[in-house]
């Protein structure tokens, strides 16, 4: 509320009262106590809790109602009521809830609801809030009232969701998104179901109805109809024959070839990882760990040689895994920093030599008795980005049984990425690269290919291009990213397909296009035996949507949802054959739009005893990709969102922009989602600086 300000020194000035209580400690310091109303802010939204409670009270069997503020296992904010029952028969939770969903704001709505027999009071005799019982909030109980399993197959149903989900207690009625699932554990999940009951589930089954009892129905109903799905799975080859490049593999190899001959940099295809290590570090058990690591993943000792101008890959035999040490010690710490630094880029940016190069490094520093750094690179011709988790907690395993002198834990990866090679090479064949071909010529017809985006701030590249690639971020707030969470839930969306509206959003506002068509990547790791398998299987999909209808940003969520949905349904198609296949065979670097989002919910285990381990941050963005690539990376409570963009083309503050625009349109959709596309780039165009951006 606004209120008289006594420090404006004029008549009738204001000043705006937040409601937030504070104490002015003898520093200087306000420090937060929190509310002197009962306005609460949760995932986002400001709630009035007596509003909610008044409600409850109009419910004919309540007779008292109080709502207080949780927090769940995961440290998230929760409205949870306490229900005292008039005399008579109590009312089911269910009753309560759906009382309320007739008169309040989903967003309002209590995730638990406890019936008490009395509500403690104080001495004076008001509610006593302090003393209300608490109880441990589960992610199982925030929504929905827990049922459990009742038939064997839903029994079959809730062990592999909790094998997936890492949550033991699973009711049917529970919602996957909910308990942690998103787009990558969805196509493992349908790929589990097919294995285990021969039935073949489209992923839009589990958005249309993401409970357990949801997918028994779809099951049952395939089974009833007599439809069956042999279980995809592949087996080991004998390495004594030509053996086989993967279909992404055989491309970037082409890739390759073409730029080395035409003098076009590349980005480096290739990842570090990079480490800080303290404490009392065992060298000796930390390169037998790699040592063995390498031992037992063949792709780490594979190299790419040229027959009769045809791709190879060559399998090496096993022998002594190299690393490069660098001795820092003797060096200031202002200089030590420097040298870290300037090492780490020259190893993001040193390519590999895929015939002769071993495609991992492994690079220790020392940096005093008790500090030290530790680099691996690898390429991405063997190596993606769940490869690196795969990776990361083996390492971390293998080094504890060496440094404790146990036995070893980890079990012998069968088969291996080669395999998988040979079983893609023959399953992408007749009437399965028909049905996939015949999906993307419909679904592109008419886009043109690369999907080109010319930016209307972007500059013209120079006659001789550098190519040189530069960065920024921005990080989504807390309150947003729960605000996001919740428009998710509300329309049956992942975060990602709620990223990928907001960019096409904001890329009709710049451009004016209605037909706009981005490229993607998708992890492709929709076998069973491919989940914790090292290797390269991330594809590259268009995203391509109609927006000349200007919908609303709900109506532009639905289309989204469909067309991801049906692309990852075919996925398989490798990218390479699909431009061959729609005449996009010239591949010279035109601008567009690659998005990227990660769900890093399975964090690599680094809980190592005697040693503290943490990342290291470094720039590993030199030479840029044509056109922008947006990369959103979700971990936790944290989602930051990162441009990489070729700074010949873009100005540094048009980049900014760019990032600062997006959030814009997030926080206003999460406010209304039921703004047409028109009236967001209404909201992106009067900002000063959007108009500067299009004149320049």
């Amino acid at each position: 509320r606004f209120v008289p300000d006594p420090y404006a020194g004029r008549a009738g000035a204001r000043m705006y009262s937040s409601g937030d209580l504070v104490r002015h400690l003898p520093s200087g310091v306000l420090e937060y106590l929190g509310r002197n109303d009962e306005q609460v802010k949760v995932r986002g939204y400001r709630i009035e809790l007596a509003e909610i409670e008044a409600v409850l009270r109009e419910q004919p069997q309540v007779q008292e109602a109080a709502i207080v503020v949780r927090e769940d296992a995961s440290n998230e904010k929760r409205l949870v009521a306490y229900v005292v029952p008039r005399p008579g028969p109590a009312p089911r939770v269910s009753e309560l809830r759906n009382f309320l969903k007739q008169k309040l704001p989903i967003h309002s709505i209590p995730a638990s609801i406890v019936l008490l027999d009395e509500f403690p009071l104080t001495a004076s005799g008001k509610l006593d809030r302090q003393a209300l019982p608490a109880f441990e909030l589960s992610p199982r109980e925030l929504e929905t009232e827990y049922v459990a399993p009742r038939t064997p197959l839903e029994e079959r149903v809730v062990s592999i969701w909790s094998d997936l989900l890492h949550v033991e207690k699973i009711g049917i009625h529970d919602d996957f998104f909910e308990l942690g699932g998103h787009s990558l554990l969805a196509t493992q999940l349908m790929s589990r179901l097919r294995e285990s009951f021969q039935v073949d589930l489209p992923l839009r089954n589990l958005f249309e109805a993401p409970t357990v009892i949801g997918l028994v129905e779809n099951i049952e109903l395939q089974m009833t109809a007599g439809h069956s799905a042999q279980p995809l799975f592949f087996e080991r080859i004998p390495r004594d024959h030509d053996l086989p490049l993967s279909f992404a593999q055989e491309s970037r190899l082409h890739i390759e070839r073409w730029a080395k001959d035409h003098s076009v940099p590349l980005k480096p295809f290739q990842t570090t990882i990079s480490f800080r290590l303290s404490g009392e570090l065992n060298t000796s058990a930390m390169e037998k760990s790699f040592s063995e690591l390498v031992r037992r993943h063949e792709v780490f000792r594979t190299n790419f040689h040229t027959l009769n101008e045809k791709f190879v890959p060559v399998i090496n035999p096993i022998t002594k895994t190299m690393f490069g040490v660098s001795d820092f010690q003797h060096l200031p710490p202002d200089e030590q920093e420097l040298a870290v630094l300037r090492l780490a880029d020259e190893e993001v940016h040193y390519p590999f030599d895929l015939a002769r190069d071993p495609l991992l490094r492994i690079t220790f520093l020392h940096l005093g008795p008790r500090e030290h750094a530790l680099f691996l690179t690898a390429s991405h011709i063997i190596f993606d980005a769940r490869s690196q988790t795969i990776v990361l907690d083996e390492i971390m395993t293998l080094y504890k049984a060496f440094s404790t002198q146990t036995a070893l834990p980890v079990s012998e990866p069968q088969p291996e990425f080669i395999d998988f090679a040979y079983w893609q090479r023959q399953y992408l064949q007749g009437e399965t690269f028909e049905k996939l071909a015949g999906y993307w010529t419909e679904q592109l017809a008419g886009l043109e290919l690369l999907p080109t985006i010319e930016l209307p701030f972007a500059r013209q590249l120079p006659p001789v291009p550098t190519y040189e690639a530069a960065s920024q971020s921005l990080q989504i707030s807390t309150d947003l990213l729960d605000s996001l969470r919740y428009l998710g839930r509300r329309n049956g969306v992942t975060l990602f397909m709620i990223m990928l509206a907001a960019l096409k959003t904001l890329l009709r506002c710049y451009t004016g296009k209605e037909d706009i068509g981005v490229v993607s990547i998708v992890a492709n790791r929709d076998l069973p035996q491919t989940e914790t398998m090292v290797g390269c299987f991330a594809n590259l999909l268009i995203l391509r949507t109609q927006l000349s209808e200007n919908p609303t940003f709900s109506e532009l969520l639905q289309s989204v949802r469909k067309v991801t949905l049906d692309a990852y349904a075919h996925q398989d198609l490798p990218f390479d054959k699909l431009l061959d296949l729609l005449g996009g065979g010239n591949r010279a670097r035109k601008p567009y739009v690659l998005f990227n989002m990660v769900s890093v919910n399975e964090t690599p285990n680094l809980d190592v005893p005697g040693l503290t381990v943490s990342t290291l941050e470094i720039n590993q963005s030199k030479i840029a990709e044509p056109g922008i690539e947006l990369h959103v990376t979700e971990a936790g409570e944290v989602m930051n969102m990162t441009l990489v963009y070729e700074i010949e083309r873009l100005e540094a503050t048009a980049a900014g922009d760019i990032l600062r625009h997006l959030e814009m349109i997030l926080e206003s959709v999460v406010l209304d989602p039921e703004q047409r596309l028109s009236d967001l780039s209404v909201l992106i165009e009067e900002m000063p600086n959007m108009a500067q951006l299009v004149e320049s």
